[in-house]
């Protein structure tokens, strides 16, 4: 079974004197097959500063004590620590009976204390995946922490810099927050950078199942490195990804970086485009072609994406036509993904007013919808409804925030959840 791919317009006809914006959607249909489990090469690195106590850190041990477990001896995993200082506790090693035997004692040993090296601890981790990177392993650095970094490298522009160079030598970043109190937004860029997942985890009792949740997506991939390439005609600019997905302007347009696909997956991705003037009855075609890695077979593919096809017509034909329902309900969500956003940067500058504004106003949007019966728009009406009312009541507190960032990258990413973890 092979990829579904599909590109519609929200309004294929277009104005003659150009200026008009049109949103182009590339969908993406994973069939949902049995894929072949790929060894794993992991650094866990794990947060130990004196916030992490209070049940914290002991819940992060357990999880890290559940994947162990639960791997064999054809993956590798290193567990790094870090406070203050970095600590490599097991360097990376294959879990036979001996290495697994090491690692759960090198777990037992992780105390808190100190401040929070988070870029020291994440960068040792990620040189001793570097170290055994191979097309035939899943490489990934999974970084759990309920701070800010404040010992070190703290720049999160760098950071993410640092993460982006490292997906580019095969090794990804998932980074899972914990709490009230983490940076989001460095998280959120060393994940999106690093070509991993980030997870809010909003309490300790959480962790086991975010971490067992994280391992179960790495072994239910259908392909791996995954991007998307999209080629504009001239005079055709791109205006944005909705989807907020990291992209790279090319020569011809643009390279859309879209990470692993799941057995059983549906991406979406939605381009905003500007067009220029044209003549009656021409057309513009912009094409786009997925590349991938496909686990089954550990072969480079690419599919080319059927062309969405734009037409100028006469003036009172472009006004008069119907809206493509998929792609203007696909690009109303993700309306409501960014305005949480922007309500969560305002309530951080104390602006609650403003904050609350925005959710009345998407609430309505999403409510008086044509979509507003269908189940996932209502689910996200209700949502962002609630939102309002906790917003009546006073300023949303942090664990709220964050609460809306993570939905926000949910809604944007599209991503399917596996939540099975890996198999005993």
């Amino acid at each position: 079974m092979t990829l579904r791919l599909k590109s519609t317009v929200n309004y294929t006809l277009i104005n003659p004197e150009g200026s008009h914006r049109r949103y182009v959607m590339l969908s993406i249909d994973v069939p949902t097959v049995q894929t072949r489990r790929q060894p794993l090469n992991l650094a866990l690195v794990v947060d130990r500063s004196g916030s992490m106590g209070g049940g914290k850190l002991e819940r992060a041990k357990e999880a890290a004590r559940q994947l162990v477990r639960n791997l064999t001896p054809q993956d590798r995993v290193a567990l790094v620590a870090f406070a203050s200082e970095v600590d490599v506790l097991a360097h990376s090693t294959t879990v036979t009976h001996n290495g697994r035997t090491r690692l759960l004692g090198a777990i037992d040993q992780i105390r808190t204390a100190g401040s929070t090296a988070l870029h020291g601890g994440w960068w040792v981790g990620g040189q001793q995946v570097a170290d055994f990177v191979d097309d035939e392993r899943v490489s990934r650095v999974l970084l759990l922490t309920d701070g800010r970094a404040n010992v070190g490298l703290t720049d999160p522009e760098l950071i993410a810099g640092q993460a982006r160079e490292l997906r580019q030598r095969g090794i990804e970043t998932s980074a899972m927050g914990i709490g009230a109190d983490f940076d989001d937004d460095l998280l959120k860029m060393m994940a999106s950078s690093g070509g991993g997942a980030f997870h809010f985890i909003p309490d300790a009792p959480s962790i086991e199942d975010v971490v067992a949740g994280e391992l179960g997506e790495m072994i239910s991939q259908y392909a791996r490195r995954t991007v998307v390439d999209v080629s504009l005609p001239r005079g055709v600019e791109l205006r944005g990804c909705l989807n907020k997905y990291e992209l790279d302007q090319t020569a011809t347009g643009a390279r859309v970086y879209i990470g692993d696909l799941l057995s059983g997956d549906l991406k979406r991705i939605v381009l905003k485009v500007s067009t220029p003037p044209g003549s009656i009855g021409e057309h513009l075609s912009i094409t786009s072609k997925v590349v991938y890695t496909k686990v089954e077979t550990n072969q480079h593919r690419d599919r080319a994406f059927p062309p969405a096809e734009l037409r100028y017509a006469p003036v009172h034909a472009v006004r008069s036509q119907p809206v493509n329902r998929d792609v203007d309900r696909e690009v109303s969500l993700l309306r409501s993904a960014r305005a949480r956003d922007e309500a969560v940067a305002l309530s951080r500058d104390g602006r609650h007013e403003d904050a609350l504004k925005i959710l009345r106003v998407t609430a309505g949007k999403l409510s008086e919808s044509s979509y507003a019966s269908e189940p996932e728009f209502a689910a996200e009406a209700a949502a962002v409804r609630d939102l309002v009312s906790r917003a009546e009541q006073g300023p949303l507190d942090e664990l709220r925030r964050k609460d809306m960032v993570a939905t926000s990258r949910t809604l944007r990413e599209r991503k399917a959840r596996h939540d099975k973890g890996l198999p005993k």
